[in-house]
Order: C-alpha cells, then sequence, then structure tokens
C-alpha cells in the first residue's frame, strides 16, 4: 500500500509540474 500511494504521489507531481511546464511553455 505504502509503495502504491508513493508510486501514484510520484506521478501526481510528475503530471502536474509536466503541465505547469507546459504552460509556461505555451505562456
Amino acid at each position: 500500500m505504502r509503495l502504491e500511494r508513493l508510486n501514484y504521489n510520484k506521478i501526481k507531481v510528475f503530471l502536474t509540474s509536466d503541465d505547469l511546464s507546459e504552460q509556461g511553455l505555451t505562456k
């Protein structure tokens, strides 16, 4: 469970950071 949660958080952070970088590139 802990590993799954960590992986989920990692993916979430990665996706959010990716979205932020994309927004910064577009703007």
